[in-house]
Formats: C-alpha cells, structure tokens, sequence
C-alpha cells in the first residue's frame, strides 16, 4: 500500500524543547532514502518550522501555517490561500491587538508597536531576532498587500465571542499555545486548513492511504480526513478521543515500524523481549535479572536490541585490545518456533551484518551452544567459521 505520513511539529515530532532527538533525525533520514513518503503539517511559519527541521531531508511538499500554504521543502509557495483585507475591518471596532502576516516581495508580521498586550510581548520576546518584525504606528498601517494570516492574543473570555463570530466566514482556531499557554484566535482563509492539504498531497502524491500524527486540537480537522489518526502520549484528550490510535513511542519509531519487518526493541517490548529468550534457553529464565539487565542494554549506546514479528536477536560491541577494530557479538538469536524455516533468523542476521558495516566493525562474533547442530549448519551457511574454542567456568558463589 502506497501510504503517506503526516505530522505535526510542535508537541509531536519535536521534543519538549523544541528540537529533534538523534534517533528521529537518524530513522526519518532513513526512511526518506529508502522512498518513503513523510512530510509534516503545522501551524508554524515555513521560516520557524526551517530552523526546527533542518537536519531532516524532507523531500515532499509541507504544509505550514495550518495548512494556508503548501511549500516546496525548499520553502517555494505550491499554494496559498489569502485573506481580503475586510478582515481587519471586521476586527477594527473590537479591543483586540491583530498580529497580522502578509506575503508580498517579503514575509512580515504587522503589529502595533504601542500595544500593551502581554501576550503579544511574549510572542515578540520570542521573536527577538526575527527579520520578519514590522512594527507600526497605527491601525490603518496593518493594511498590508497579501494578507493570509492574523493572529490575536488575549483572553479566552474575549477571544471566544470572536471565534463565533468568524467560524462561518473564516477557517479560525482558538486553542491554548504549547510554550506560553497564552489563548490564540487564529484567522486563516476558509480553504487554509491542514484537513484540505493533506487531501490535496494525498492526490497529488496518488496515495493509497494518509496516516497523520499530532497532539492537538489543531490537529482535529486533519484527523477526520486521514485513513488513519495518531495521537501521541501527550496529546489533548480531544484529540485522544478523535484517535484511531495513541502512541507511547516516538512518530519516527511508530513509522521505522511500520515500514519494515525489523526494528529497534524499546522499553515496553520487555515482555515480547522476556518471551524470546525464554524460548531461546528453554526455561524461565530470572524475571528481576532479565528486567535490570534488559533496561541498562537499552542505556548502553554499544549494546542493540532489535524485534522482528517473529523474532529478536542482538548485539553488544567490544573494543578488544588485540583487535585493530570494534568487534560486534551476536548475543541472542532467537525465531519464534512456529515461523522456523522461514528465512527470519537470515533476515534478522543479515540485518545485524549490515548495521555492523555501517558502524565500521572488524567483524562479527557469536557462541553457540555444542548440542545446537542445527543452528551450527545455520551459521556456517552464512559464512561463519569455527576459529576459537569458547571455555566457560561455572563460579560456585550461587550453588552453594
């Protein structure tokens, strides 16, 4: 199936502070060099949203400023939805402070430069050094050419009957700001909504499917409109409620997932984990042990746990002294015994094989048991060979 992945920024692909974790920014680049298709969709600005995504190589079209504009990743307008200028003489009579964006040779953001708004001053506290910055003497200089967003910052109290009042004309959002926690009225175009770009990258992409990701109520309309919706473990409980599904796990882990047979085993998969290498030793092997050691593997950066659907193996890199390069050891293989002969344990080795070249080891090492011949033809098939014999002294401290 020909699927499209959308997500939100802010509260979703970004961490708390507004950056991207090392494994979102190593699984997305990925994914995007192996074709699949994932772009985002936020209420940011394509400048704002440039500065948080630069490390990822986004090659599909992203939808900024709650879907008004659809751009190239290079920030090339695809489409624009504009508004007239009677939106600021509809606002002209209310006690509100309009930051308004218009779009003409340049992008600016219009603001009364006298207004004591303390939300718009956190707003431009946090924009201290944006080019964008226009500030003016008075209402009639918030005129601008290509007007296609304002944005009002007040009381929910205030803002409330506004929202009412536009809803029909306009597509607007009232929602709480992520960072500030300041009440937003935002006031886009009524074709501007992230629901409506994602349907026309849908087509334009010739999609099969959309699955979108996000956090909150912003992110609603969108929801409604994709095959299949993702809140994530922080998302608003609206959200949460409109959501095929809520995830625990990063966008980035949830899509690696989906899109291959094989990956990286996390925290909740202790259990599936737990089950495997009972399997693998026939016997139940210590629960607390399993769980301590388990835990401090997946905070060890040398040590790679990885699942397949019907199966687990892993690897711990050593520096040997009498080696000229890392050496990894395969730790743990272990197929499902129902799926057996079905080429997992190659997919999962072959896997392990190519994840070593990329980390430049030496080579790769494993022990198995004597009495295990089956997995001995299996290994040596794969190109391993016999060249060390593997002692082992059993200490006496727990037989005591």
């Amino acid at each position: 199936m020909n699927t499209l992945y959308i997500t939100d920024l802010d509260g979703t692909l970004l961490e708390d502070d507004q950056t991207l974790s090392t494994d979102t920014i190593k699984m997305i680049n990925r994914l995007i060099e192996e074709g699949v298709m994932i772009t985002y969709a936020t209420a940011r600005s394509y400048l704002t949203a440039s500065k948080v995504t630069q490390p990822l190589h986004f090659k599909l079209p992203v939808i900024v400023q709650n879907g008004t504009f659809i751009d190239t990743p290079e920030g090339e307008e695809v489409i624009g939805h504009y508004l007239d200028t009677s939106i600021l003489d509809t606002l002209k009579d209310e006690d509100v402070s309009p930051i308004v964006y218009s779009k003409d040779k340049e992008i600016h953001f219009s603001y009364l430069k006298d207004s004591t708004n303390k939300g718009i001053h956190y707003f431009l506290d946090t924009h201290l050094n944006d080019p964008r910055k226009n500030p003016v003497e008075n209402y009639q200089a918030l005129y601008q050419e290509g007007i296609y967003y304002v944005l009002l910052i007040d009381e929910y109290d205030k803002l409330l009957p506004l929202y009412n009042k536009l809803k029909e004309d306009y597509h607007v959002i009232l929602d709480q700001d992520l960072y500030s926690h300041e009440w937003w009225l935002e006031i886009m175009n009524k074709e501007a909504s992230k629901a409506t770009a994602i349907e026309t990258l849908k087509r334009k992409m010739q999609c099969d499917e959309v699955i979108v990701f996000g956090d909150g109520k912003n992110d609603l309309e969108m929801f409604e409109k994709a095959e299949h919706s993702v809140a994530v473990s922080n998302a608003d409980d609206c959200l949460k409620e409109h959501a095929d599904e809520i995830i625990y796990k990063s966008v980035a882990e949830y899509i690696w997932r989906k899109e291959h047979m094989i990956y990286p085993a996390l925290i909740e998969d202790l259990e599936t984990v737990y089950r495997y290498i009972c399997i693998l030793e026939n016997k139940e092997i210590d629960k607390d042990y399993f769980k301590q050691a388990y835990l401090k593997g997946l905070e060890d950066e040398n040590t790679f746990y990885f699942l397949h659907e019907h199966g687990f193996i892993s690897m711990h890199i050593t520096n040997y002294l009498h080696h000229d390069h890392p050496t990894g050891e395969v730790v743990e293989l272990v197929v499902d015994p129902e799926y057996r002969s079905q080429k997992i344990g190659e997919q999962l080795l072959n896997y392990i094989e190519e994840l070593g070249e990329e980390l430049g080891l030496e080579e790769i090492c494993l022990c198995t048991s004597t009495y295990r011949k089956q997995a001995h033809k299996f290994y040596e098939r794969h190109g391993y060979i016999m060249n060390h014999y593997n002692y082992i002294k059993k200490l006496n401290c727990f037989f005591e």
